[in-house]
């Protein structure tokens, strides 16, 4: 063990990483959840080393950036609305907002 975490051993290091890089999470996210439970000496390398060279995680951090398309100022109140439904301690709630 170091501190809470699991050391893992070298012939067990490339399956864990692939349960660490299961969800294509990236590299930030995937490095923190290796953070919560195992360890081995150069792991944060090791899983940035493995995102980089994934040809799912390549494309899903190019697609990520998407122009904002603006919306035009309303000419009066409720125009134009946003709707949002939404739950919160066990209760259903109906957000409308103007856009006015």
């Amino acid at each position: 063990m170091r501190g809470c975490r699991i050391i893992i051993p070298k012939s067990h290091q490339a399956e864990m990483l692939n349960q660490i890089h299961e969800g294509h999470l990236g590299i930030t996210k995937c490095r923190a959840r290796a953070r919560c439970s195992v360890y081995w000496s150069g792991i944060s390398k090791v899983i940035e080393e493995k995102i980089k060279s994934c040809t799912a995680c390549i494309q899903e951090s190019s697609n990520r950036h998407q122009p904002l398309i603006p919306t035009s100022f309303p000419e009066r109140p409720w125009e134009v609305l946003g709707l949002d439904l939404f739950k919160y301690k066990n209760s259903w709630y109906l957000l409308i907002s103007d856009y006015y």
